[in-house]
């Protein structure tokens, strides 16, 4: 076939090919196609040809073996680009480019005399055989030495022919190429690879945070690093034929494995994993603390570094780099990441902000600040990463943080709180002190609320603090009773200075969930006041009390465990209580609707229920269950759980919804938090 320009023009009284008697040609139609012919020389090969027509086109009789990025045209200049792929036979291919007169044109696709697929072979230890296609349109044979390989088929006639060639001695790092030549003489390699690929050491030790190590690749071929691991970052993810040392740099690795793997593919399709352990002391493994705010939840290791995970709302996760005033700007975390690197002692988290103590009893906070609960005035509604809070003047040994407010015990115990006032959360009344409007100004700076405190706690919207003498304090919020006082209940009811509530025997701990509170005493008996329904709800939505007769809110303590019980420590959250005892058995009750008892139900629990076994803390003893509808706990071995509303990523498991309607991800049994 001509090379050279075809050209059909249909001209007054000619008939030329493609138009017949089924067909009325246009006599001033123009077809035009250049080249005619496509020589393709390797797999995968792309080319064009241009067709030139006065009418609309199209491909027809389209071959196997190769694409077409138009199979069709209209009036005027079209560029066809044609692609080889997987071409086989040994005679040319054609395709005819027909105009709607049927005129056509026919262009060639030819494919080398002859062709090897592929042209390169690896060996190695475990490959010794290989094989290649020959696709050739004339005899062909091997010529020249292949000493170390042996070849099963030294030559062929015409067509399509398998080769297999065994390696047979050859131990060169060089590769060997083999020729093969058909009878006019031309051509084709085949270069034969014994593959040298060694990676050592294959198991590398990490122990502690942003350590280093490395390991090296001896290799003839190209390599590059795949199924890369999380946590670990590497000076390089490709190397070329030589020797290469690859840096490995732990960069925050959080997970119960206790290792993670990297492979290290050679070209010819050989690899070497390298395990990657992380042997942290246990002090810098395990956590030792957890809180919870409404959404988002901190955790501190024993090492006195800070976690975080969930929502990041105003940047209530404390990182500036992953922050965001609103959803659309932040980036929530499902698994956790560390803020703090060292030295802290005590956390607490808020509604949307978190509270932290280290070694020297110096106050941090971040997160939301729009009512001052981190005590900044500057005009920020948020405090971006850890910064102090001044103004106690004393070293701080203990936080609490409410929906929009905070609570700070100093080293004489004394109680300072500063941040929203709205439901008399700073303990005072406005009339008697002549201070800030508790009904529309936020405290701005810590006030001091009463002095000879020994622990206290915050609610959404009221405290209880329990005093060196033994005597129980409240104030606040009494909307549903629960500063336990027996005072008015209902809308607008407020206790502004702290009341004492009466107790049948000494205090062992306390807890404030959202809208109720709970008590522990010495003697083992459990007791709770405050709301009993879910706003909005119903008889059957509730039951934070233990109470089933209760259908609603009750404003003096009420016995749920009587004397004598082995419970060790208690916990409240948005309408739930926990019960904790020195067997092991975690029960619960109160509004599941997210999960949150961890009962493998969603189903309100009016009664406390045996909900965990094997639980030796994290529900009062170390952390508290949180104002959201999340839940934690620690078991005999230290490890963290979670379970219930995982709408943002704050249950640490790597797995989260995409807004707080979303249950996809919430968890109805524990799950453990990726450490």
């Amino acid at each position: 076939m001509s090379k050279k320009l075809s050209l059909l023009v249909l001209m007054a009284g000619l008939v030329l090919s493609g138009c017949t008697s089924t067909f009325d040609c246009d006599s001033s139609a123009i077809l035009l196609v250049e080249p005619d012919v496509l020589e393709f020389t390797t797999s995968g090969q792309s080319l064009d040809f241009t067709v030139l027509s006065s009418l609309p086109w199209m491909l027809e009789d389209i071959p196997s073996g190769f694409t077409f990025d138009k199979v069709s045209g209209g009036i005027g200049t079209t560029l066809v680009t044609v692609t080889e792929n997987g071409f086989t036979s040994s005679v040319p291919a054609t395709v005819w480019v027909k105009a709607t007169n049927g005129a056509k044109v026919m262009v060639t696709l030819d494919f080398s005399v002859i062709r090897v697929e592929p042209s390169v072979l690896y060996f190695d230890p475990e490959n010794h055989t290989q094989t290649f296609i020959v696709t050739s349109a004339q005899s062909w044979e091997v010529v020249g030495t292949h000493a170390g390989f042996d070849f099963d088929i030294e030559g062929s006639g015409p067509g399509v022919q398998e080769v297999s060639v065994h390696l047979n001695g050859y131990d060169d790092d060089d590769p060997l190429v083999v020729w093969l030549e058909t009878e006019d003489g031309t051509q084709v390699s085949v270069t034969l690879v014994t593959v040298h690929f060694i990676v050592e050491p294959t198991s590398l030790n990490f122990a502690s945070y942003g350590d280093i190590d490395h390991f090296t690749v001896k290799s003839n071929v190209k390599w590059e690093l795949v199924d890369l691991p999380n946590f670990f970052t590497f000076s390089t993810l490709k190397g070329n034929p030589g020797t290469t040392v690859v840096t490995v740099t732990e960069s925050g690795f959080v997970g119960t494995a206790s290792f993670e793997t990297v492979k290290v593919l050679a070209v010819d399709g050989s690899y070497e994993k390298v395990e990657l352990h992380f042997t942290l002391p246990v002090a810098a493994r395990l956590y030792d603390y957890i809180t919870g705010g409404y959404e988002h939840s901190v955790a501190l290791k024993q090492d006195g570094s800070v976690w975080v995970w969930g929502r990041n709302f105003m940047w209530a996760l404390g990182d500036q780099a992953i922050g965001g005033k609103g959803d659309a700007l932040a980036v929530n975390r499902s698994v956790p990441a560390r803020i703090i690197n060292e030295g802290i002692t005590t956390i607490a988290a808020g509604g949307f902000h978190t509270l932290a103590i280290d070694g020297d009893g110096v106050l941090w906070g971040w997160g939301y600040n729009a009512e001052s609960q981190l005590t900044y005035t500057d005009g920020n509604y948020f405090v971006k990463t850890p910064t102090k809070i001044t103004g106690i003047g004393k070293k701080i040994k203990a936080v609490s943080g409410g929906a929009a407010f905070s609570l700070a015990l100093d080293e004489d115990g004394a109680l300072w709180g500063w941040g929203n006032t709205n439901w008399g959360q700073m303990g005072y009344d406005n009339g008697a002190k002549g201070l800030q409007n508790p009904a529309t100004m936020p405290q701005t700076v810590p006030l001091k609320i009463m002095e000879g405190v020994k622990t206290m706690v915050a609610g959404g919207f009221h405290v209880l603090a329990l005093k060196e003498d033994g005597t129980l304090w409240s104030w606040g919020s009494n909307i549903n009773g629960q500063t336990g006082n027996g005072g008015a209940m209902g809308v607008g009811m407020i206790q502004y200075t702290p009341v004492q509530i009466s107790t049948s025997g000494p205090i062992k701990s306390i807890a404030a969930g959202y809208n109720h509170s709970v008590m522990l005493l010495e003697d083992g008996s459990v007791w709770t006041w405050g709301r009993n329904l879910v706003p909005g709800g119903t008889s059957s939505t509730g039951g934070a009390l233990g109470i089933p007769t209760v259908t609603n809110s009750i404003n003096l303590p009420q016995q749920i465990i009587a004397p004598g019980s082995t419970v060790v420590s208690i916990g409240a959250g948005d309408n739930q209580t926990f019960v904790l005892y020195d067997n092991g058995q975690l029960w619960a009750c109160g509004n599941n609707y997210r999960g949150q008892l961890g009962d493998n139900t969603t189903i309100d629990k009016w009664s406390l229920l045996h909900v965990a076994t094997n639980i030796t803390a994290g529900v009062g003893a170390k952390g508290s269950p949180g104002c959201g509808k999340f839940t934690f706990a620690f078991d005999k071995d230290d490890n963290l759980w979670s379970w219930g509303d995982n709408s943002y990523g704050q249950l640490g498991n790597g797995e989260s919804g995409v807004n707080n309607l979303d249950f996809s991800k919430d968890q109805h049994l524990p799950v453990q938090v990726l450490y």
